[in-house]
């Protein structure tokens, strides 16, 4: 199996120590030599297996700590700043760790690195001591953990090696080091350069860790980079020198021949097979023999044994022969670009993970590919506008973060068989306990059924692998070595344990080459995998319906535990077989996304009391298309965890608003949802490096899973439940009082029907008339809580059926397009001279109304005349307005018609941005989306006639500011273009777009960076003037706003009856 993947990476190491060496003309300094060479005879001569942990600690952290790495105890503190560096017996919380690095003074202490030290008889740091529950290392990670955010790493040593981690990064990932190879100069050198005390607590260990990630991410890059190109190339050159084979059959083929190479040069540089195997082969050429002759050669000794040239049998699927592959003709020159792949190094460069997530990519790009496949003509390189699951970058790789996989394997495989464990009836940790676990492990089934690249199978092999380390161990140490699982482990976890289904045949090639690279060991066969990963449609097992339906019987019927990012396909895309859905799966909805499906499917195979994890998208949680699903969810399963993402792009580049989701299946059928609480976090993190941490720091909340509401699912506490539901309780909704809101006006072309004010001018001046068919005009980005910010834009508006109404009042009967328009110029000759352009344009929108000049039906176009409350549809705080402007908007608008001020006073409320805020779809950047279904819901408490005045009139006062203020703002931001030099473009930047928040000094020196001219001497007095005035103006309205504010918003919370616990419960929520 290949080595544990290093924490930093080569490049990132090499570069830094070529410019921070530690070494004294390239030797370890007198002091810490000698300190070395006395722990490497130690370990040498066998004496340090005589010490225990108590005897060596003071040595150890004297001589490796202090004298080699530089810390300082409090003895050696500085006289100075009075700190030390290297804390004894460090409390993190819950325990302490033997030592921890960071800053600490008498003031406050700084726990940067906990380090847990064992003796020598610790012989494996990640299996836990007999009559212990925690490993080394997950003891020191607890300790990380329990450091209340302070801790940025965490160390472990057994006094033979020591290993640096990266809080809170995967504990699969480290820096080692021996002990006794430290006295080697370069060996030294990497180990005072991560670790040493001017480094590790200056930040420059951290610095490195960041470019090793960026290298990393970089490779992966460069590396499909290449990969996409070389598959594409082969693809086209194949079908030109092979024509009588499908274009598509080339595309398996040329998967098949990059998947072989990819494993070669990665068996070339994991000492599995001989350095350079491939180049050997390929030049040895001659004859008869092309280079195509000798790869196919290499391939049938790599899948047969070849003895004379020390290439082990490894066979498995991957290499077993391919009548087509054998009979195509392949180009040196098309080989050559194989070149490229092998021309990386496999060992350090390009580690498991890498591929991993490679592989991931590759077949989002093969969906691509298949949907652009073209018989006739060749194949582009495919624009990655397709990520995991979306819309995503043009360049770079998508894939499912590591950290995120191990969490969700942990908390599915990890928590079933600490369940099974329970159940063991056998004294605990006794040789009949073990051995019954041993039994429990060789029977545990997983299922990935949308496999795609493997990478969760990975994740799970090495999760049982590690488990059955600690089996061996334990029954090693209770004396019952017959039963150890032995030289075939790999081979009975990839056969017994593991189990994947994906509906693409390059994705299951992909799946079993991730597991190969995962598993394979010198000498030894690959395992076959054609009976556990598989192809096949997984949501449906009629082939009638489709021909690549999958069989759920045989081996692959219950299971244990099933895991996996399903599929992110529009339900567009389902059209063929959605009667097949309809007729079931309890969970259709006409619109619902193909996800919807999968859950259903892994509870129906999953035994009961087993666990399902998935990340998919938490639309569902909120949307009408999920409810069949909620309402499933309900009742088929007990909730374990709900992790809601909410727009953080956990997939770079993508924004699919993902959730996680883990839970069991119930041990009886039921017809309602259990009482039981589950955990749920919604997630505060914005940038998907601080994820780890908060899954593992955050504090997850609980709810019950009945409480979660099949109108759409809120994931908060049973006190903020209670609040919401004392806001709703015997009150009637804004659509009972008022009405339902609606929505803007839609054009269908906006750059014709929306003019600007220069454009309004010119059509008014050149005729007058064009006044009664334009009409003021906003977009949602203009609708502000309190007021609407005027672009002084414009709606052409000839509503649909006005042209033939108006003619008809004359004609008497209905005209022609040709009639109707010649007689629209008659009329207003300005805006048809305007409209004329876009007459093609116009007649091909679908949003028209009887002429392609007319917009389309709207009923209540009378409505925008009235008294009406307007607020956008997207926004990341109420934005409610009072309008009796008679404003029109587009469809980012809407508007609450017969309004009165009272109303806008309640909904521009704290307490209605709480009822609001959890209820609503949440889209990137922490924006919500007030849907009509949502706001038709808002609580209306009842009122006195006073109470409604009184709201009322603050809700006038808070507009009345608020537009005074914006005015103010206004005024003196339409000013600014006048100081710009007239052969440049006047266009403020954004401190000068709020120029109040600077004082003037900032305002000045912006102006001359941005115009590249400083306002002239004898003006400066009279711009200071001006913006002195109207900056204490706005900030004096800004505080009135303020007072006003508070005080509606007692009103209202005294109208809902609320106390004063209640009333900070809610604010706390919203802060």
């Amino acid at each position: 199996m290949p080595a544990t993947p290093s924490l930093f990476h080569p490049r990132t190491l090499k570069k830094a120590l070529a410019q921070h060496s530690s070494l004294k003309d390239g030797q370890i300094p007198a002091a810490a030599r000698k300190v070395l060479e006395e722990w490497q005879n130690m370990i040498t001569d066998g004496s340090i297996h005589k010490q225990n942990e108590k005897k060596l600690q003071p040595e150890f952290f004297r001589d490796l700590c202090g004298t080699v790495l530089g810390y300082k105890s409090f003895s050696q503190k500085d006289k100075r700043s009075g700190q030390w560096t290297l804390g004894y017996e460090e409390s993190s919380g819950r325990g302490f760790s033997d030592i921890c690095f960071g800053h600490f003074s008498d003031k406050e202490k700084q726990r940067l690195a906990p380090f847990e030290l064992k003796d020598s008889r610790t012989n494996d740091l990640d299996v836990p001591m007999l009559g212990r529950k925690l490993s080394t290392v997950a003891q020191a990670a607890q300790y990380a953990e329990n450091s209340k955010g302070e801790a940025r790493w965490y160390l472990v040593s057994n006094c033979i090696e020591i290993r640096l981690y990266k809080y809170p990064f995967s504990n699969q990932v480290y820096e080692s080091w021996q002990i006794a190879n430290l006295i080697q100069p370069a060996e030294y050198d990497h180990f005072v350069l991560l670790l040493g005390a001017k480094s590790l607590l200056s930040g420059a260990t951290e610095k490195l860790f960041e470019q090793s990630q960026q290298a990393e991410k970089d490779i992966t890059n460069e590396l499909y980079a290449d990969y996409r190109d070389i598959r594409v190339k082969l693809i086209n050159g194949m079908k030109r020198e092979n024509g009588r084979f499908s274009r598509q059959s080339m595309v398996a083929r040329a998967q098949t021949l990059l998947d072989r190479v990819l494993f070669i040069a990665f068996a070339e540089d994991r000492d599995l097979l001989p350095a350079h195997t491939l180049q050997t082969y390929i030049s040895a050429k001659g004859g008869f023999d092309t280079s195509w002759d000798m790869l196919k050669r290499l391939f049938r000794d790599v899948n047969d044994g070849n003895r004379q040239r020390d290439i082990p049998r490894y066979n498995g699927d991957l290499f077993k022969p391919d009548e087509v592959l054998e009979e195509l003709s392949i180009s040196d020159e098309l080989l050559n670009e194989l070149q490229r792949l092998w021309a990386y190094d496999f060992d350090t460069d390009v580690n498991v993970t890498i591929l991993g997530h490679i592989f991931e990519q590759s077949i989002a790009d093969l969906d691509q590919i298949y949907e652009s496949l073209d018989e006739h003509s060749d194949l582009q390189l495919v624009q990655q506008k397709h990520g995991t699951s979306g819309k995503r970058k043009q360049d770079g790789v998508v894939y499912t973060p590591d950290f995120i996989t191990t969490w969700i394997v942990q908390k599915t495989l990890g928590d079933y068989l600490d369940k099974r464990k329970q159940e063991i009836s056998a004294e605990a940790e006794s040789l009949a306990w073990w051995q019954t676990y041993r039994d429990i492990l060789a029977t545990t089934r997983i299922l990935d059924p949308a496999c795609g690249s493997g990478a969760f199978l990975v994740a799970a092999f090495q999760y049982l692998k590690q488990e059955y380390a600690l089996l061996n161990q334990r029954l090693q140490e209770l004396g019952d070595e017959g039963d150890l699982f032995g030289r075939e482990l790999n081979h009975d976890i990839l056969n017994n344990n593991l189990f994947g289904v994906d509906i693409n045949a390059e994705s299951v090639e992909i799946a079993r080459l991730s597991l190969h690279l995962a598993t394979a060991e010198k000498g030894k066969p690959l395992t076959s995998l054609r009976d556990n990963i598989k192809q096949g449609n997984s949501i449906v097992d009629d082939k009638s319906v489709d021909k690549g339906a999958f069989n759920w019987f045989g081996r692959f019927k219950e299971f244990d535990v099933i895991l996996g990012n399903p599929p992110y396909v529009r339900q567009e895309r389902l059209t063929p077989i959605k009667p097949y859905l309809e007729t079931h799966y309890q969970t259709y909805h006409g619109v619902a996304d193909l996800y919807t499906y999968f859950f259903e499917l892994g509870l129906r195979l999953l035994k009961k009391g087993g666990m399902l994890g998935y990340i998919s998208s938490g639309t569902f949680f909120r949307t009408g298309s999920g409810e069949n699903l909620r309402r499933f969810l309900a009742v088929e399963s007990n909730l374990k965890t709900v992790v809601d993402f909410g727009d953080l792009q956990v997939f770079e580049g993508v924004t699919t608003y993902p959730a996680i989701l883990i839970m069991e299946k119930p041990s009886r059928v039921r017809k309602q949802a259990p009482a039981q609480a589950f955990q749920f976090l919604n997630v505060q993190s914005t940038h998907v490096s601080q994820l780890t941490s908060e899954l593992r720091e955050a504090s997850f909340g609980e709810m019950p899973q009945n409480k979660l509401a099949l109108d759409g699912w809120r994931l908060e506490d049973e006190r903020l439940q209670a609040l919401r539901a004392k806001l709703t309780k015997g009150k009637r909704t804004l659509k009972e009082v008022y009405s339902s809101p609606l929505y803007g006006i839609k054009t269908g072309l906006m750059n014709a029907f929306v003019i600007d004010q220069e454009t309004y001018q010119k059509l008014v001046s050149a005729n007058p008339q064009s006044l009664d068919r334009l009409k003021p005009f906003l977009e949602g980005k203009d609708l502000k809580k309190w007021r609407a910010e005027s672009r002084k834009l414009y709606l052409v508006l000839f509503p649909k059926g006005w042209t033939r109404q108006q003619i008809k009042s004359l004609a008497g009967q209905a005209p022609t397009e040709t009639q109707a328009w010649e007689w629209l110029k008659h009329q207003y000759p300005a805006i048809c001279e305007w409209l004329e352009p876009f007459a093609e344009r116009g007649r091909k929108r679908s949003d028209q109304g009887e002429f392609w000049w007319e917009l389309r039906a709207c009923a209540y176009y009378d409505e925008f005349d009235g008294n009406k409350i307007i607020y956008p549809d997207i926004t990341d705080r109420l934005k409610f307005s009072f309008d009796s402007k008679a404003y029109l908007f587009e469809t980012t608008g809407f508007f609450i018609k017969q309004a009165d001020q009272f109303l806008c006073g309640l909904l521009n409320s704290e307490v209605v941005w709480f009822f609001l805020r959890n209820m609503c779809p949440q889209i990137r950047g922490g924006f919500s989306r007030l849907k009509t279904i949502y706001m038709e819901t808002v609580p209306v408490p009842e009122a006195t006639e006073e109470q409604k005045q009184a709201i009322a009139e603050l809700a006038e006062s808070c507009q009345t500011l608020a537009e005074q203020r914006y005015a103010l703002e206004n005024g003196f931001r339409r000013r600014i273009p006048d100081l710009c030099p007239k052969d440049r473009e006047a266009k403020l930047s954004q401190k000068l777009q709020a120029w109040w928040e600077m004082d003037f000094a900032a305002f000045r020196a912006e102006v001359k960076k941005v115009f590249k001219q400083d306002i002239p001497f004898d003006d400066v007095d009279k711009w200071e003037g001006r913006f002195d005035k109207d900056k204490a103006a706005i900030q004096s309205l800004g505080y009135q706003l303020t007072v006003k504010e508070q005080a509606l918003n007692q009103a209202v919370y005294a109208l809902f009856g609320l106390d004063e616990v209640e009333i900070k419960l809610l604010e706390e929520s919203l802060a």
